[in-house]
């Protein structure tokens, strides 16, 4: 029989949700492979292409008549994806809104969209990786996202991001200023401590400085 020597197999090396890995050996012996089983025919060949998540490669030694035991690894997507975060604005009223571009991108096993969620709040710090936590509702990547508050205060968008390997990672906004819109109806304010200037009967009259007088 033949005496097993060691494969030795590379990290994955992941494009557009797909991976490679290179197999080699100090044996000098010729390395086979298969994808998934080990009842198929065997390859001979040290670069593995076209795998996914959670696929396994079979492989063993030949000298060309004597077969080695077969060793497997399992390809495992262990990277998390990522999120940008573009906003139209950085300040608007509570009555208005930001528009927020959200682009999510992983190159591994893809973006799980249905996971993937936002909320908007004022916290500034992470809120964590639990989906239960963005109750803004899930998206697919590139979706914008009208950002609303009718509490004055300062807001962030958070996004969890989630591939379909189960890898999360949270990403949070710059800062969205939300304030009160300006009344000028005669009203009171609070803020300033006095009334409003009262427009909406037109009796205002401009006053203008030209130099001089």
């Amino acid at each position: 029989g033949l005496t097993n020597g060691a494969i030795i197999a590379s990290s994955p090396v992941w494009s557009n949700g797909t991976a490679s890995i290179t197999l080699s050996t100090s044996s000098g012996l010729t390395i086979q492979y298969q994808k998934g089983g080990i009842s198929g025919s065997w390859t001979t060949g040290t670069n593995v292409t076209g795998l996914h998540h959670n696929d396994t490669v079979y492989a063993r030694l030949t000298d060309g008549i004597n077969n080695g035991n077969y060793a497997s690894v399992d390809i495992v997507d262990n990277i998390k994806p990522n999120a940008t975060i573009t906003l139209s604005g950085t300040s608007t009223t509570t009555e208005g809104s930001i528009t927020a571009t959200v682009t999510l991108k992983d190159n591994e096993s893809g973006v799980n969209t249905t996971s993937s969620k936002w909320v908007y709040n004022t916290t500034s710090g992470a809120i964590g990786e639990n989906e239960s936590s963005y109750t803004g509702g899930s998206f697919s990547s590139g979706q914008t996202i009208q950002l609303k508050a009718t509490t004055a205060g300062t807001y962030y968008l958070h996004v969890l991001t989630v591939d379909n390997a189960g890898n999360k990672k949270e990403t949070i906004s710059n800062a969205v200023k939300v304030k009160e819109p300006i009344v000028a109806d005669g009203s009171y304010n609070a803020e300033k401590g006095v009334n409003t200037p009262d427009l909406s009967d037109g009796k205002l009259t401009p006053i203008t400085w030209n130099g001089t007088e």
